[in-house]
């Protein structure tokens, strides 16, 4: 097990005091979002609770929130088809994971969810860390990014 060095330790604090700052749920997703994107560089760092029974999706971006309508709907009709979805659902692994952990970046690039969800922007890296709500809510903090992929240390 690896500790936190000491350099990182102004930005973590930052982050959680950033979250403490919140006022209520939706304001949390923002906090959450605000202040871990200050921890891991990437192109995108993201928020997402997907509901399963409506399919509705709550996305906080920072950067604001680049995908189409067309995108998330896709998305949201079929999460799964995210391989890194699929892995935490099947798995229930609370740890974080990149998505080059559960499949080639090869493979990744053939899926219909990098097709029609990631393909415009050009993000073939992720990190995740999910957590189930309950059967039908998954919520997730994701990073994003073009390349390079990101690290075990990340």
């Amino acid at each position: 097990m690896s500790l936190i060095p000491p350099a990182q330790w102004r930005p973590l604090f930052d982050a959680v005091r950033e979250m403490n700052t919140a006022t209520d749920h939706t304001d949390f997703l923002s906090a959450v979002v605000k202040g871990m994107s200050r921890l891991i560089p990437a192109d995108l760092c993201l928020v997402h609770v997907l509901e399963r029974k409506t399919q509705k999706i709550v996305i906080r971006t920072i950067p604001d929130n680049p995908y189409t309508e067309e995108e998330v709907a896709s998305y949201a009709a079929n999460p799964n088809g995210d391989p890194l979805v699929a892995y935490f659902d099947r798995t229930k692994d609370p740890k974080a994971r990149r998505r080059s952990d559960v499949i080639s970046e090869r493979e990744y690039l053939e899926t219909p969810h990098f097709i029609h969800c990631q393909k415009r922007l050009g993000f073939i890296h992720t990190l995740a860390l999910a957590v189930q709500v309950d059967a039908d809510t998954l919520e997730a903090l994701s990073y994003d990014c073009r390349g390079p992929n990101f690290t075990a240390r990340h």
